[in-house]
């Protein structure tokens, strides 16, 4: 199989992106927890997203899965976790399979940017319920797609990268 080019990618995608119509984004999970007890305060935290998304392909609809974890430890003891799913499914009109090249470009250039949303507020709102203080997950940016994994000691953010921001 051949690579295509940077031009061939675009314009299947202009194409495949003709024939793609979003139906619904729905949660699978969000979940919160406290694992220790003990009161140790977090001294570190590490944000997730996989790089890599699972996908569901058909001639007539497109299942996309993406995932985000945040782990909060003391140390390297695990104090807290929260984690949220989120599908987005789409209508595809007749036409067409897309190339691994034109799907890959759909998935990490348009997909990934409908459900961020969805995952960062789904995580920050469950990590404020668990009492860990107000994790803010940056904005998408189009250079940021595909290294969207983060770690920091608490009270030293990464720039434009998620912050802790202290509880009045």
């Amino acid at each position: 199989m051949t690579e295509m080019s940077a031009g061939e990618v675009t314009d299947g995608l202009r194409e495949f992106l003709s024939r793609v119509q979003g139906m619904d984004i729905r949660c699978l999970e969000h979940t919160a927890r406290m694992v220790d007890l003990t009161g140790l305060p977090p001294t570190h935290v590490s944000v997730s997203f996989p790089e890599e998304v699972e996908y569901g392909l058909d001639e007539a609809s497109l299942v996309c899965r993406f995932r985000v974890r945040v782990e909060f430890k003391h140390e390297e003891a695990l104090v807290a976790e929260a984690q949220a799913e989120y599908a987005l499914a789409n209508m595809l009109s007749p036409g067409e399979p897309p190339t691994e090249d034109v799907l890959r470009a759909y998935l990490h250039d348009n997909a990934r940017f409908i459900v961020y949303p969805y995952l960062r507020e789904a995580v920050q709102s469950s990590v404020a319920k668990i009492g860990m203080g107000n994790l803010v997950l940056g904005l998408m940016r189009r250079d940021q797609v595909t290294d969207l994994s983060i770690e920091f000691d608490l009270g030293v953010a990464p720039d434009d990268g998620p912050a802790i921001l202290p509880e009045d």
